[in-house]
C-alpha cells in the first residue's frame, strides 16, 4: 500500500458535523462522498455506464456491482477549533419586482441568508488545520486522476459540509507529501492542467465539466474571507433575486429547486444548484470564485427558457466586481 498526505487549512466557516448532525467533526465518509462527486464532475466525457462501473471500482459500490473501495481515507488533526456565531454582514438587496413597479430595497444579513438552515449550528472555524491521508494500491488506481485531481477540485470549487455551494467550507491545500506532485494554488492553473478530453463537448445528465462551463473570479484580492464572500455571495443573491417578479419563481427554478417560500414548496421536483461559490486564500489575499457547471435536469428540457435564466444570471454577475476567466 502507498499513501499521500495533504495538509489543509479551513478558509471559510465549515458546517461539517458528526453522527448527531450538530457537533463539528471531520469524518472520512464525508470526504469520500464529495471526492466521488468531483471525480464524476471531471469525467463528463465518459458514457454513463462506463463511468458508473469505474466509479464503483475506485470508491466502492453496492448491489450487483458490489465492491470495496480501492482508496482508504484517514484524517488527522488536533482538537477542533469551533465557533457558534457567524459575523453579521448586511447588504442592500433589491426586492423582487412587482408586475408594474420597480423593486424596493431591503437590508439583508447576507451570511445568514447564504447559510440558511445551518446558521444556528456550530462550525469548524477559519484557520483550523488538518491532514487528509489517502492510502491506495497504485496498481489499481491512477493517483492523479482518482485522488489528486478530485481533491484539488474539491478544495478549489467544492468545500466540505453544509452550504458549501454558497461559499462555506472552503479549504486550501498547504502541503502535499508526495514530492512528485506539483502543488497547485490557483484554480485557473488547475483547470489548465486537466486533459483536454476531460471537458465533454455536450452538457451531461449529471454535474460535470463541459465546454459550457464558466468560471468567474473577483477582480481584486480581498483582505478577509468576510469581504470576499460579501462580493461573490452578494452578487449571486442579488442577481438571482432579480430573475423573477414578486411571487413568481419560474426562472429561479432553473437555477435550483425546490423553492421554499412562506412554508410552501414551489417546483417540488429537486435538482441541485449549478453554481459553486468558493474562496481561496493565497498568503492572506482572498479571491472569490463562482463556477457554473450546467447539466441536463428536469427544468432545462425547455432549452430557451433555461438559457434565458442562466444567461441573465451569468451576465448580471459581471456587474459586481467579477470577471470571466478565459482559459
Amino acid at each position: 500500500m502507498k499513501s499521500i498526505t495533504f495538509t489543509c487549512e479551513v478558509v471559510t466557516p465549515m458546517f461539517l458535523a458528526g453522527a448527531d448532525g450538530q457537533t463539528p467533526e471531520l469524518r472520512p465518509p464525508s470526504i469520500k462522498g464529495v471526492m466521488r462527486f468531483w471525480w464524476r464532475a471531471l469525467h463528463g466525457n465518459m458514457a454513463i455506464e462506463i463511468l458508473r462501473e469505474k466509479e464503483n471500482k475506485i470508491f466502492g459500490g453496492v448491489g450487483d456491482n458490489a465492491s470495496r473501495s480501492k482508496i482508504n481515507i484517514r484524517i488527522s488533526h488536533l482538537e477542533i477549533k469551533k465557533k457558534s456565531q457567524l459575523p453579521v454582514k448586511r447588504i442592500s438587496m433589491p426586492l423582487p419586482k412587482q408586475e408594474d413597479k420597480d423593486g424596493s430595497i431591503a437590508g439583508v444579513d447576507l451570511f445568514k441568508y447564504l447559510s440558511y438552515g445551518a446558521e444556528r449550528r456550530e462550525y469548524i472555524d477559519v484557520g483550523f488545520k488538518f491532514e487528509v491521508i489517502f492510502t491506495y494500491r497504485d496498481d489499481r488506481i491512477s493517483i492523479i486522476d482518482d485522488i489528486v485531481n478530485p481533491f484539488y477540485a474539491l478544495s478549489f470549487f467544492g468545500g466540505l459540509g453544509a452550504k458549501s455551494r454558497n461559499g462555506f467550507g472552503s479549504f486550501k491545500i498547504n502541503e502535499c507529501s508526495n514530492q512528485n506532485i506539483r502543488l497547485i494554488v490557483h484554480p485557473e492553473e488547475f483547470i489548465k492542467s486537466l486533459p483536454s478530453e476531460s471537458l465533454s463537448d455536450s452538457t451531461c445528465s449529471y454535474t460535470a465539466f463541459s465546454k459550457a462551463y464558466k468560471l468567474l473570479k473577483t477582480e481584486k484580492p480581498q483582505s478577509s474571507w468576510e469581504s470576499c464572500l460579501a462580493v461573490i455571495g452578494g452578487a449571486y443573491a442579488i442577481e438571482k433575486r432579480k430573475l423573477d417578479n414578486a411571487h413568481h419563481y419560474n426562472k429561479r427554478a432553473y437555477i435550483a429547486a425546490p423553492i421554499m417560500q412562506s412554508k410552501v414548496h414551489w417546483h417540488k421536483e429537486r435538482h441541485a444548484k449549478q453554481y459553486f461559490l468558493s474562496i481561496t486564500n493565497n498568503n492572506g489575499a482572498y479571491t472569490g470564485w463562482i463556477l457554473f457547471l450546467p447539466y441536463l435536469h428536469r427544468y432545462n428540457t425547455n432549452t430557451d427558457s433555461y438559457h434565458t435564466a442562466t444567461d441573465m444570471l451569468n451576465n448580471g454577475l459581471l456587474h459586481h466586481e467579477l470577471s470571466l476567466v478565459t482559459i
